[in-house]
Formats: structure tokens, C-alpha cells, sequence
């Protein structure tokens, strides 16, 4: 009986990890602003990471642009792309000032970001 109580409580702590991992997704680029305090992230989300497909990176993943104004405050702004079946291997964030970056998926989705606020633009 102790050996699978144990056995369970480590199941219940791996799964409750993997959820927490899938939740707050994975960061698949960063750059910070030239001056060192602003930042950009890109991370994959998935919709559902509490479903079985969530779990296992099924579902149709989301990429959400991340603006922070400081590295180590809350996010500031954000923009999301989903593309059926798409999985950018290539993501460049270029800043072209201190205020001003633009983030590249592939060459396929592009978007700039100017003082935290973001829009789509021509790859």
C-alpha cells in the first residue's frame, strides 16, 4: 500500500508539473531592448493545456508575441498568431529603437511593436 501511494503522489507531481510547463508555455525567443530594460518574448501556448491533447502538445499551438516595458515586471502587451499547422523555425525580434522592434515568424507573419503597442504588418 506504501509503495503505491508513492507511486501516486509522484504521478500527481509529474502531471502537475507538465500542466504548469504547459500553462505558461515555452518561451521559443527573447531579446531585450538595446538599452537593457524593455523585452520581447515569443512563447508557444497551447489553448487547452488542462485537456489531454493540452498535455501532450496536440492541440493547435499559439504564438503570442510578448511586450515587457521592464525585465522584471508583469507583461505589458501582447498579440497572438495561430496558424493551422504551422511551426515557425526561424523567429528573428529586431529592435529598431528603444521603443520600436518588430518580430518575425518565418517571414510568413510579422509584427511591430512601438511603446507596447502591437500591430500586423507586411513580412
Amino acid at each position: 500500500m506504501r509503495k503505491f501511494t508513492i507511486i501516486f503522489l509522484l504521478v500527481l507531481v509529474g502531471l502537475g508539473g507538465l500542466l504548469l510547463y504547459r500553462i505558461n508555455g515555452k518561451v521559443l525567443a527573447e531579446r531585450v531592448s538595446p538599452s537593457g530594460y524593455a523585452i520581447i518574448r515569443v512563447r508557444a501556448l497551447q489553448p487547452m493545456p488542462a485537456s489531454i491533447n493540452g498535455l501532450l502538445g496536440l492541440d493547435e499551438t499559439i504564438y503570442r508575441c510578448e511586450y515587457y516595458a521592464y525585465q522584471s515586471w508583469p507583461l505589458t502587451s501582447c498579440q497572438s498568431y495561430s496558424g493551422e499547422s504551422f511551426f515557425p523555425n526561424n523567429i528573428r525580434i529586431e529592435w529598431k529603437t528603444e521603443s520600436k522592434a518588430t518580430v518575425s515568424l518565418d517571414k510568413f507573419v510579422s509584427f511591430e511593436c512601438v511603446d507596447g503597442q502591437w500591430r500586423r504588418i507586411s513580412p
